[in-house]
């Protein structure tokens, strides 16, 4: 498991640069480069309220696409972390090998044997898992301290959903 993160505040979605403009990348299909084990990936159907329930009380998901992904956000609305964000993203073309740096570095390894990366800032921590060579979901949580641990146990959820890289 990946563990690793400190501070509070901030906010776990990256922003997907192009590096030509330096303006954000709009969201990506799987075409040239992608893989199609992430095409037909619902993120809005990798976690399911009642799976969040030890954070919290959690509405279902709300779907959103920015920064090159597709993805699905939850907000805990009452309990230990009432304002809570979890978030799941698909990149249909960029590997793990491409997770941006949030300040705190990026660490590589495993969840449940599939390469992984991790990555935060001040209360905020993304686990991107391998959906193959050019594809990967990305597990954001915005928790303050204990996002990274937060992060790794979602992971853990999410992971045995997506298809095998």
């Amino acid at each position: 498991m990946l563990t690793a993160c400190g501070g509070e505040g901030g906010t776990a979605r990256p922003t997907e640069q192009n590096p030509t403009t330096g303006s954000p990348t709009s969201a990506s299909s799987p075409s040239a480069g992608g893989d199609t084990s992430a095409a037909g990936l619902d993120p809005c159907g990798l976690l399911d309220p009642a799976e969040l329930a030890e954070f919290g009380t959690f509405s279902a998901g709300r779907p959103v696409n920015q920064g090159g992904a597709r993805g699905c956000d939850w907000i805990a609305d009452r309990g230990p972390y009432a304002g809570l964000g979890v978030g799941v993203d698909i990149r249909d073309a960029q590997g793990v090998d491409e997770v941006n740096d949030l300040g705190d570095g990026v660490q590589t390894g495993d969840i449940n044997e599939r390469p992984a990366a991790q990555t935060s800032t001040l209360g905020a921590c993304i686990i991107a898992l391998s959906l193959g060579e050019n594809a990967r979901a990305d597990v954001s949580v915005n928790a303050g301290e204990r996002s990274c641990e937060i992060a790794d146990k979602v992971a853990g959820i999410v992971e045995p959903k997506l298809p095998e890289s």
